[in-house]
């Protein structure tokens, strides 16, 4: 498995405020990271079109990554962004395998430091699925459970999902000890799609919880819990907060 560095915060310099933190540290909506669930969604149609187990596990992980960092701390460059900086994973090896109705993936990419078992399931546009990933990367080790009820055809995104999880910083760079809690709920409501499969009206609606638990947490490791709408189109790659 080849893991591409990419924050679990998608570009902050980039998000766009407009929501207000239910409870913890100040929160903001990042409408880059919801644009990347959006196309990430896409491409688990994709996935099974060319019958790649490792693309879709990717597109997985890539949907729920970009709703959890959909919302986020309103700080620019938050230290506990920068600690849990985890990787939207290639997916490659055994374990990992579809047919045109289903993707399994039975420890898919053992060896790699991040691992899918679950499945997807697929009913002509329905997508429902039960995941579980679990990784180390660095000093960051995590388990997560991905489930979700989407539609996904050539021109429309809709329906629920979910990804809840615990994980532990251990040093490392940042020299932070912490345990997490994380809890992300997202829906797209009538999400339109362009022929190219970019996001062009609709909605995505994501409420993120965030708990850190640990002997000694240093200002700006807080935990969060906030949420958002984020309104797509009405030309391929605009989005903006409600």
């Amino acid at each position: 498995m080849r893991i591409h560095r990419c924050a679990l915060a998608l570009a902050l310099a980039t998000a766009a405020a407009g929501c207000g933190g239910d409870s913890g540290l100040p929160t903001t909506t990042n409408t880059q990271s919801a644009k990347a669930a959006a196309t990430s969604a896409v491409g688990i149609r994709t996935a099974f079109a060319g019958m790649t187990g490792s693309g879709a596990a990717t597109a997985l992980q890539g949907m729920s990554s970009g709703a959890q960092g959909s919302i986020q701390p309103a700080q620019t460059g938050s230290p506990l962004m920068q600690a849990l900086g985890l990787p939207v994973p290639k997916a490659d090896g055994p374990g990992c395998s579809c047919t045109a109705t289903a993707c399994t993936f039975t420890n898919c990419g053992a060896g790699s430091g991040y691992v899918f078992n679950g499945n997807i399931n697929k009913n002509a546009d329905a997508f429902s699925y039960d995941v579980t990933s679990t990784g180390t990367l660095s000093s960051t080790s995590w388990t997560y459970r991905h489930k979700g009820a989407l539609t996904i055809s050539t021109s429309l995104l809709d329906g629920d999902f979910t990804s809840t999880g615990t994980g532990k910083v251990m040093g490392g760079e940042t020299g932070v000890n912490l345990d997490y809690d994380y809890d992300t709920s997202a829906s797209f409501h009538d999400v339109t799609l362009d022929a190219q499969g970019c996001a062009v009206g609709g909605t995505m609606r994501v409420s993120v919880a965030f708990d850190v638990s640990g002997g000694n947490i240093p200002s700006g490791y807080g935990g969060y819990s906030g949420s958002g709408t984020v309104a797509f189109g009405p030309a391929c790659g605009e989005a903006n907060a409600q």
